[in-house]
């Protein structure tokens, strides 16, 4: 079967170590990713349990399996309650067959599959601009479903099919006439006979031309990425925009689906000069509408930061705090995003991660052009900004501060490098804030008005004088003396000289504040008001120290290339496995490693839990939840291991684990690939012995099998990696050897060695 994991390459599979922690790992506390609720329908604990299933019924089984349809969330609730209104303009015991599901992808789409399964992209209902333009699109997909369209999808178009929803759509392709056939239908046999407005038709249609756009059109405001304390360059920013220039009336030969332009006037036939009195883009709630749409973007941002999208996740959180700018969720994806950026930027890969403003249309190309345009230490301390911030609101954000105050270090960077004064401030003017806050009127240090890399780094015990308590000791030195006998009243004392240090004292103090300088950049001014905060200074100290010494534990185990191997001292293991190539029978031959490791694990006494084999052997909803969640951090894990992000903790899932007595992860991966022995150096060495030219030919149509395997145990308390082992093999038959690897590995683990 296809998987959703194929769009990584080899080496994100297979790295080790620290990545491996999923345990602990996940989304943010503050937003939980959707999950399923109530009862599994019937229909799709059927075929999770079933192996003799038809090529179609087998096509919505592996949508099941991939952990990303969702059932009995409050937007399903909303998309259910729209469906009921069309089935009762429309009754057909027919209907009673379908079922309808959110599948987990930003994309705008929607498809009906054969048996009735329909599937929503949440990607849709968060494009949508009304209730009325989600009607239509049910109606769609439900008039395939009537008129019994069949697919119109060849071979060669589904082996190109990169994940399961690629797969799954080009199986319900249709040609261009049932397309057209089902639009019209849609319109006479549902829309028109209730009381959507006719008003909302066309609506549709754009949303379709430009689903490829953002949420909305917001201009993009350098004031979300600046204070009162530093402006970047006038040339970070940009005005010349690209227009969008989106066609309807595209050349449309090669497609299943008629052009945009000949649907849209298909059904403006359908609808023009009919009166719109008494209808509504709204039947259910204007309100309802919203909040499934906030909900359903809520989760394609949460997708979007998944697929490492993080230009298009950043502008796009952007707009939706237009109108949510305290919104703890939207504070913790904005800078889980610029997070992706100063990784990918650290690495020279933000290509990668922010698409081209030169190609991009409308407002979010200034966005864009913004995040290329950031240098790579700019664009760490603007990401800290934002975690920080947002830590406030989400302490489970902490995990990736620390990370970017470690990337801060990692630029030689510290407080000392970063002016206690806002951008534009003279030097005299900052003095002259010192002297204030000193309660002086004496000069500042000279040397306090060095470049930052002659100013002393800052104390984490720095305090500015307390007006307060120098009030109380300035009282205290005022108050009368008793009088001395005879009635007279002593002499007040003479005011306390300073002695050399009280001066040593104030130097320290004045060379506490970095002043400005003729050398400094935008950079050194982003930290002013963070500065302040003795809480941001604590901990960026404590990070460095800490990942200083992680430094140099992470060099010796390099150096040694040695884990710290423990005996299995016994309790459940969760299993968690990922079976990749490109090959035949890939969910198959996972499956039955699956079920190997499980029966030698008794042998050892290793009691491994593979929520795989429980949605299938009991699927339910608590297990496919589950399931769910360790299929999202593997993907994640996989997505972000080589650029060694940093994801949240997902505190369900450690409940979970902690209730089902979980204390182990075996993360299994394996990568079975084919490999031609035919190689050039060979018919080269063909031509030159003549005699050996028939073997290296027939050496071509042979197909080797190279597979690579990584296995690592880890503990979920402490996150330790107990022991790992790396496979790599090439042979016509890979599979004895991959078996003898597992059989040996946790013997190995059952040992300690």
């Amino acid at each position: 079967m296809y998987n959703d994991y194929i769009y990584f390459n080899m080496k994100k599979l297979f790295l080790l170590g620290g990545g491996l922690l999923l345990a602990v790992l996940g989304r943010s506390a503050n937003y939980q990713p959707m999950s399923c609720e109530g009862k599994m329908p019937e229909h799709m604990v059927r075929l999770l349990g079933e192996e003799k299933l038809s090529d179609d019924e087998r096509t919505v089984q592996s949508l099941f399996r991939s952990g990303r349809v969702l059932y009995g969330t409050p937007v399903n609730a909303y998309i259910d309650s729209i469906a009921n209104i069309l089935y009762k303009a429309n009754p057909n015991s027919e209907h009673e067959k379908i079922n309808i599901y959110l599948y987990k992808s930003p994309e705008a789409n929607a498809f009906m599959c054969p048996d009735g399964s329909l599937f929503m992209n949440l990607g849709m209902v968060a494009q949508a601009t009304s209730e009325a333009e989600l009607a239509l699109v049910l109606a769609h997909e439900i008039a395939h479903f009537d008129k019994k369209h069949g697919s119109s999808a060849n071979k060669k178009d589904l082996k190109k099919a990169k994940s399961v929803a690629e797969y799954a759509l080009k199986k319900t392709m249709r040609d261009r006439e049932k397309e057209l056939e089902a639009d019209s239908y849609a319109i006479t046999e549902f829309y028109k006979k209730t009381n959507y407005s006719y008003e909302a038709v066309p609506g549709l249609f754009d949303l379709l031309q430009y689903s490829y756009l953002p949420f909305d059109e917001e201009a993009f405001e350098r004031s979300f990425v600046e204070t009162a304390d530093y402006k970047f360059p006038d040339e970070y920013f940009t005005s010349k925009l690209n227009p969008i220039v989106s066609r309807e009336d595209y050349v449309d030969t090669l497609d299943t689906h008629p052009n945009l332009k000949k649907r849209r006037q298909n059904a403006d036939d359908l609808v023009k000069n009919l009166s719109d009195e008494g209808r509504t883009e709204f039947l259910l709630t204007e309100a309802a509408f919203d909040r499934a749409r906030f909900l359903a973007r809520k989760e394609s941002v949460c997708l979007l930061l998944k697929n490492h999208d993080f230009g298009e996740a950043f502008y796009n959180t952007y707009v939706m705090m237009a109108d949510n700018k305290d919104d703890a969720d939207l504070q913790t994806f904005a800078a889980q995003a610029l997070y992706g950026v100063a990784k990918y930027k650290a690495d020279g890969d933000i290509t990668d991660v922010v698409p081209d403003y030169k190609k991009t249309e409308g407002e979010s190309g200034a966005a864009y052009y913004f995040l290329r345009k950031l240098k790579k230490k700019e664009v760490a301390v603007l990401a800290l900004r934002f975690a920080w911030k947002a830590q406030k609101v989400n302490p489970d954000l902490a995990p990736i501060t620390k990370s970017l105050m470690a990337m801060v270090r990692n630029y030689s960077l510290s407080t000392s490098d970063f002016c206690d004064f806002a951008m534009g401030t003279s030097v005299a003017d900052a003095q002259k804030k010192v002297d204030a806050l000193l309660g002086t009127g004496k000069p500042v240090a000279e040397n306090a008005s060095k470049a930052s890399g002659n100013v002393k780094p800052a104390s984490n015990e720095t305090k500015k004088p307390d007006a307060k308590q120098a009030s109380k000791r300035k009282s205290k030195r005022n108050i009368p003396t008793a009088k001395a006998s005879g009635g007279e009243t002593a002499a007040a004392p003479e005011k306390r000289r300073d002695s050399k240090y009280d001066n040593i004292r104030q130097k320290q103090i004045r060379e506490k504040y970095v002043l400005p300088d003729s050398s400094f950049t935008v950079l050194n001014y982003m930290l002013v008001d963070m500065k302040a905060d003795s809480a941001f200074v604590n901990m960026l100290s404590s990070t460095a120290k800490s990942d200083e010494k992680k430094d140099v534990e992470d060099a010796l185990d390099e150096l040694t290339n040695n884990v710290n191997k423990k005996a299995f001292e016994g309790g459940k293991v969760l299993l968690v496995t990922l079976y990749y190539g490109d090959g035949k029978s890939l969910a198959r031959k996972d499956r039955q490693m699956q079920d190997n490791l499980i029966k030698w694990g008794h042998k050892y006494d290793i009691d491994f839990v593979c929520y795989e084999q429980l949605v299938k052997n009991n699927p339910n909803t608590k297990n496919y939840n589950f399931y769910i969640l360790l299929k999202n951090l593997q993907y994640e894990n996989i997505a972000g291991s080589d650029k060694g992000l940093v994801n949240l903790k997902n505190p369900v899932l450690d409940s979970l684990l902690k209730k089902e007595g979980i204390t182990k992860m075996l993360d299994l991966r394996v990568a079975d690939m084919t490999k031609r022995k035919f190689k050039m150096h060979g018919v080269m060495a063909g031509v030159a012995v003549p005699y050996a030219l028939p073997a290296v030919v027939a050496g071509g149509f042979i197909r080797l099998r190279g597979l690579v395997a990584s296995a690592a145990l880890t503990d979920l308390d402490t996150g330790d990696t107990d022991n790992k082992a790396v496979l790599k093999a090439s042979k016509y038959n890979t599979q004895p050897r991959l078996h003898q690897f597992l059989y040996q590995f946790l013997s190995n683990v059952k040992k300690g060695e």
